[in-house]
């Protein structure tokens, strides 16, 4: 009786199932928005964006007395997060999206059980969906960004370096003794653009900013720039998108983009368009 309870539970809205089959959903819809309890609970909505999947077990045995079938996979300051979704009786209006990246509308609710503290979260509103998910969680942010910054090595070959740290910067930076390491983040901050032609930005918060450096090696003609298209974060890793833009002209220096992003701890690779294998950065030690 229970599984075939469950089966029953889970059964995708068909009004949804054909919206979707159709080339549409019938967005925004309401979950949770219209119950009494969700509007009476103190804490504020917000919206979060991310891959909706199933909500893996805990290994325990038996059935908890409350179950979440589903969470969200998304971005928070630069790292993925995971939170699960309670709907109550609601699976239904969100079994017909598993897999997809959707954008939900609801609060952030910590409650008390037996095992500890327990933070769910409670979609009042689905607002859209943005399609098949994939590996990918969400875009990263960028804080700043400049191309005219170069590291002191130019190679031929083109360069991703990874900085979490103001010693390698100093080192990237080819500068070396007592105060190398402030000098090469001011030098760098004083080129970084938080906005178009908005330069300089105060500092770099080391423990919680990176800057990701991509450079197209020493090109034949000048004229020439990095353009990165894609900063995508997966469950496994992040993932950087470029590609090499040149134009006629004298042999020009290497043309580098540097980005200061959220930190990231995993490993990152670097795609060029139109190049198969991608660089790689490994995660970083622990």
């Amino acid at each position: 009786m229970g599984a075939m309870l469950l089966v029953t539970f889970l059964q995708p809205d068909p009004t949804a199932t054909a919206a979707r089959s159709a080339g549409t959903v019938a967005l925004p819809r309401i979950v949770l928005a219209d119950q009494p309890w969700y509007q009476q609970a103190d804490e504020p909505e917000i919206e979060f964006e991310g891959k909706l999947d199933f909500q893996p077990g805990d290994g325990r045995v038996g059935i908890p007395p409350r179950y979440s079938v589903f969470r969200i996979i998304g971005v928070e300051e630069g790292k993925p997060i995971s939170r699960r979704i309670y709907t109550g009786d609601r699976d239904h209006l969100l079994a017909p999206l598993v897999g997809r990246r959707v954008k939900l509308v609801g609060k952030v609710v910590s409650r008390e059980e037996e095992s500890g503290k327990i933070v769910e979260f409670w979609p009042g509103r689905i607002v859209a969906e943005l399609g098949v998910a994939g590996e990918a969680i969400g875009e990263v942010k960028v804080f700043a960004r400049t191309s005219r910054w170069l590291p002191a090595k130019r190679t031929v070959q083109p360069q991703m370096l990874v900085i979490r740290d103001p010693a390698t910067l100093a080192q990237v930076s080819g500068m070396a003794g007592g105060g190398a390491e402030a000098a090469a983040e001011k030098a760098l901050c004083q080129l970084l653009e938080a906005r178009p032609g908005v330069t300089g930005v105060p500092s770099i918060d080391w423990r919680r900013q990176m800057l990701l450096v991509i450079s197209g090696g020493v090109q034949p003609s000048g004229g020439a720039r990095v353009e990165v298209t894609h900063l995508t974060l997966q469950e496994k890793g992040l993932d950087v998108t470029w590609k090499l833009m040149t134009q006629p002209g004298g042999v020009g220096l290497p043309p580098t983009e540097t980005l200061l992003v959220p930190r990231f701890e995993g490993e990152i690779r670097f795609f060029r368009e139109g190049v198969k294998e991608p660089i790689v950065i490994p995660a970083a030690s622990k």
